[in-house]
């Protein structure tokens, strides 16, 4: 079993935790109050004293005014502005907080406007969707049979991402991890087994992290051919003035002539060129707060180091950029006053020279953002990752590639604690059929049996008190859908979707596949259900990987008898004081019992 290095929380630690940062809130906003009120009445006091030194001179009341009021007042909007990034921050500390809770009791309702996700917006609106949506069927078999993204589901539980761009990175991870094949996984899980730096630490740079715009825009402007050999040029004319009123003091049209030369110069550039002023200053906007983030990042840079984290982007060179970035702009704010803009173009080729020097900072950023977006999206995955762990309830897996399964104790995360129903199994045989009664959780132990699969593959903690199994290619069908617009019948839908595991079955038989049906053709009648899904089954006998299929067909509970390699399990019903009651609990051997008639019967159907 691994050593868990990071420290989990029971319920009552973090309702503890939800109250102190309670408390921290409420103090932070009174204090913000009470600093909004101090500089309020700065400002009058500050212009009562002005007003007052017009009509009484002679008394300082100017100075006072000029070099205590207004100080005082400057002072307090820079610490009404600090408080206010205090306060905001302590809010969303303290939403994730309550979150938490919500989430460790099972719950949790994401927000309606959180929205499901759709595989056209996921897959039209992300270049990184585009690189790892390997086809539609994933998709399906993640949003419809897993019920991943259902409103209150698995991915909401999971899912602490501070953006759209890291919500969209965490759903490509869980993508790929169906295959088996993220090799960010691993990455994943020696974070888990190896971050002791504590829940604060962690809980710091998550707050740091939802403060950074991650949808940064450059303004995209046609190229203007030839800029540097214009900047050269008007260089040139301006080395030629300078050259004339050193060497040809008495020549005044010589002097007049090669400076007109450069003014025209420098004027026709600027115009070729244009203002690039107001896209610096909304870039830079944007980029003061990356600088602000990294530079409190990079004081851990040794820690996130150790976990590959941000390893870019705590840079002294991103630093430096970012740095570099703020300095054009600032050169660039002349433009903002007239006059100071005139005389520095008439004395030096000042605002083209800026704005050059700007291009080749924009185009350094744009280069290098792709690397630090990847390296965000892999610290928003390591989070989520993190803190539903740390929040309780999980376990570090056992990922063992020669490994039989045997998970014990494992239950579906997005149940909350009074339905949550334990179980445990461990593998006898390739194909696992699982029959019962209507309602008496067949289902919902198949989904359970894919999540906690996904989640070990994806690296994250397991629902389950022990968990060991390999990676394998996950696929199911569950709950197949009939699709009017493609003229496919619930039946027909269910055939490709086998078709399509039996296709990955044959594609790459050395990977290890783990495979869900749920009532299995159901969609026909019951002499050709049971005849196909016999012919099915003893095709997967013969396959690598772990089967599971559920069924009302009583008759198909024989096969283990006949073949080796078929093990039965089965869910059931009680009756207590007439009234019907499942206890969710999975069973050996065929289930010995139905009770169709019987709902229909107690539903008044007839």
């Amino acid at each position: 079993m691994h050593t868990e290095r990071v420290k989990t929380f029971d319920l009552r630690r973090l309702e503890r935790r939800a109250r102190l940062y309670r408390k921290r809130y409420d103090s932070s906003s009174n204090d913000l109050g009470r600093i909004r009120d101090i500089r309020l009445y700065s400002g009058l006091t500050t212009m009562g004293l002005f007003v007052v030194s017009v009509f009484f001179k002679g008394y300082g009341f100017e100075w006072v005014a000029l070099f205590v009021g207004l100080p005082s007042w400057l002072f307090l909007v820079r610490r009404t502005r600090l408080r206010q990034q205090a306060v905001l921050r302590l809010q969303r500390i303290l939403a994730f907080s309550e979150r938490q809770i919500l989430k460790r009791k099972g719950e949790y309702k994401a927000p309606e406007s959180y929205g499901a996700i759709s595989f056209e917006k996921l897959f039209s609106e992300s270049e990184v969707t585009k690189m790892h949506l390997e086809n539609r069927l994933d998709f399906d078999m993640l949003a419809v049979d897993f019920e991943f993204f259902r409103r209150g589901g698995v991915f909401d539980i999971l899912s602490e991402v501070t953006s759209r761009r890291g919500r969209l990175a965490l759903v490509c991870h869980f993508l790929k991890s169906l295959t088996g094949q993220s090799t960010l996984s691993t990455d994943v899980r020696f974070f888990l087994k190896n971050a002791n730096e504590g829940f604060s630490f962690w809980l710091r740079i998550w707050a740091w992290l939802g403060e950074l715009p991650r949808n940064v825009k450059f303004e995209k402007k046609a190229p203007v051919r030839h800029e540097n050999a214009m900047l050269v040029g008007v260089w040139i004319f301006w080395l030629v003035a300078v050259a004339a009123i050193f060497f040809y003091e008495q020549s005044l049209p010589v002097q007049g002539a090669a400076i007109g030369l450069f003014w025209l110069a420098n004027l026709l550039a600027l115009f070729a060129v244009g203002s690039r002023f107001s896209a610096a200053v909304s870039l830079e906007s944007q980029f003061r707060r990356w600088k602000r983030f990294t530079l409190k990042t990079a004081e851990d840079r040794s820690v996130l180091q150790k976990y590959g984290l941000l390893e870019d982007l705590t840079d002294k060179s991103s630093i430096n950029l970012f740095s570099k970035l703020q300095l054009q702009v600032a050169v660039l704010s002349i433009e903002g006053h007239p006059l100071v803009y005139l005389l520095l173009n008439l004395i030096l080729p000042w605002s083209l020279t800026a704005g050059t020097l700007l291009n080749h900072i924009i185009s350094q950023l744009e280069k290098r953002l792709p690397t630090w977006q990847k390296e965000l999206d892999r610290l928003e995955i390591f989070l989520s990752a993190y803190f539903a762990f740390a929040r309780g309830g999980a376990r570090l897996p056992e990922s063992v590639q020669d490994a039989e399964l045997l998970m014990i104790d494992f239950y579906h995360p997005a149940l909350p604690d009074d339905k949550r129903v334990s179980n445990s199994f461990d593998s006898q045989g390739v194909v696992v059929l699982i029959t019962g009664s209507n309602m008496s959780g067949k289902s919902t132990f198949l989904k359970t049996l894919l999540i906690n699969q996904l989640l070990s593959q994806a690296g994250f903690g397991v629902y389950a008190k022990k968990w060991t199994s390999p990676d394998c290619r996950i696929m199911s069908s569950l709950r197949i859908q009939d699709d009017l617009g493609d003229g496919l019948s619930y039946f027909y839908a269910e055939v490709k979707r086998l078709v399509a595991i039996k296709n990955s079955l044959s594609l790459v038989p050395s990977k290890r596949h783990f495979v869900a049906v749920d009532e299995i053709f159901r969609g026909t009648n019951n002499k050709e259900r049971l005849e196909g899904a016999k012919k099915v089954i003893l095709d997967w006998l013969e396959a690598n990987g772990f089967f599971f299929v559920s069924s009302h067909d009583l008759q198909l509970a024989e096969l283990e008898n006949e073949s080796k390699g078929v093990i039965n399990y089965h869910f059931a019903e009680s009756y207590s004081k007439g009234r019907m009651e499942f206890d969710f609990s999975l069973k050996r051997g065929p289930s010995p019992s139905t009770n169709a008639l019987e709902i229909m019967k107690s539903e008044g159907l007839f």
